[in-house]
């Protein structure tokens, strides 16, 4: 090997160094929010939010409560976790071809705005709703294959308040929702859970499992199924 040859796979090797760290970093999204983050989160303000909020209420309603098996309730789920789902979507840590050209355009305190004003609102329960006994995998998860329970999480009421507000409100999640979002986690097409743990549980358990909970999950918040509808294609892009 000449000289001129080995400068030339010298530079090679380290701008491909280069980009495969640059690619690396550029696709791990944070496990949290920073302290600043906190701070204009806090300092929300629904009024500053209407404009936009008209656009996110064509799917999630007009207070956040969606009408839709497909589309996430906003109502009652938790600031934080809502805002680094928006923070993850604008930075294309999360896929959601909608969501993903909604919030690519919002600034922090937009996002602020919007999450104060759709989380203010509680999701309402429905009568008549009987909550069966929690599954195995709610109360003790399955060490056998590494497992943990749910309520190690997201606690008893399926709420994550008492424990970690960084995740999500499950107690009343549509049913189609839930189990997308945990399809999602299983083949890889949703990464941005703190530490990949949803990842590692989803990967773990089964398909029906997965329904399983999002039965349960679906009457602890004293909710029922939504009305049976063809599932949009661009819809399941969107939530993987």
């Amino acid at each position: 090997m000449n000289r001129f040859t080995l400068i030339a796979s010298t530079i090679v090797f380290a701008a491909l160094f280069w980009f495969t760290s640059a690619t690396s970093a550029d696709l791990a999204p944070q496990k949290a929010l920073a302290p600043e983050q906190f701070e204009i989160l806090e300092n929300g303000d629904p009024e500053q939010s209407a404009k936009i909020a008209r656009k996110c209420a064509k799917c999630h309603g007009k207070d956040g409560i969606s009408d839709d098996d497909e589309v996430p309730h906003l109502a009652g789920q938790n600031p934080r976790y809502v805002f680094k789902q928006l923070w993850d979507y604008k930075h294309k840590y999360r896929n959601g071809g909608r969501v993903k050209r909604i919030a690519k355009k919002l600034g922090p305190q937009e996002i602020a705005n919007l999450t104060a004003r759709f989380c203010a609102s509680e999701l309402p329960t429905m009568e008549d709703v009987e909550i069966p006994a929690p599954p195995t995998l709610v109360e003790h998860g399955d060490a056998s294959r590494g497992v943990d329970a749910c309520v190690d999480c997201h606690q008893t009421d399926g709420t994550s308040k008492d424990g970690d507000p960084d995740l999500p409100l499950l107690a009343g999640m549509p049913y189609k929702y839930f189990v997308e979002t945990m399809l999602s986690f299983k083949d890889g097409l949703r990464y941005n859970d703190p530490d990949g743990v949803m990842g590692k549980i989803a990967n773990a358990i089964s398909e029906q499992e997965i329904e399983t909970l999002a039965e349960y999950y679906l009457a602890l918040g004293q909710r029922k199924r939504m009305p049976e509808e063809d599932w949009a294609e661009d819809w399941v892009t969107d939530v993987r």
